[in-house]
């Protein structure tokens, strides 16, 4: 009974939500927090102060390994351990003239449609993230691409647009849409 009374009591609160909260978040708002997580539809929480600030930290820390990822800068984990990723053009990387270079989870034709898509919609560059070849597993290879956006906001918003449908097409309803809040770089992670 209680169950019963409960859902009934879920219902009625749905549907007695006002209909100016389908409004869309804008690029702040949601950077602030993940408040609709691909249901742009669903009226947005703000978040608290201390949410908003640990959501712009996680950009910036984002930001910072894909700069010295780029920049060759070797990284240790937590427990001191190398993380030998390594990132290049993406064009030039799925290039057949590379023949040890491999993507985990889709053709090198599908990425390359992924890359040209992103490019279209504005991307300044797309890179291929690939732990490259050792004693294991003797090709590079690449399940994630990084994406940097560009400065001028209706290619951001394209960008972003099309990073989400990707993002979206991998991962289903376990999505995480990703938002404008200045941050420089977005990666596709082509592991679903």
């Amino acid at each position: 009974m209680v169950c019963r009374l409960a859902w009934l009591l879920l219902i009625a609160c749905v549907f007695m939500l006002p209909s100016g909260c389908n409004r869309k978040v804008t690029f702040d708002e949601a950077a602030q927090g993940d408040a609709a997580n691909d249901a742009d539809d669903r009226p947005a929480r703000p978040p608290a102060p201390r949410e908003q600030q640990k959501r712009r930290q996680e950009f910036l820390e984002a930001d910072q390994r894909y700069e010295n990822i780029l920049a060759g800068v070797v990284m240790k984990d937590e427990d001191g351990e190398v993380i030998d990723e390594r990132a290049a053009e993406a064009r030039d990387w799925l290039d057949p003239k590379h023949p040890r270079n491999a993507m985990w989870k889709t053709s090198k034709k599908q990425t390359l449609e992924l890359v040209d898509r992103l490019y279209q919609a504005g991307a300044r560059k797309v890179y291929c993230l690939y732990t490259p070849a050792d004693e294991t597993i003797k090709v590079n290879l690449c399940a994630a691409l990084l994406v940097e956006l560009p400065q001028e906001a209706a290619a951001r918003r394209r960008t972003l647009e099309e990073y989400n449908q990707m993002s979206k097409a991998f991962w289903g309803s376990d999505h995480s849409r990703v938002t404008d809040a200045g941050q420089k770089f977005a990666a596709v992670d082509l592991d679903p």
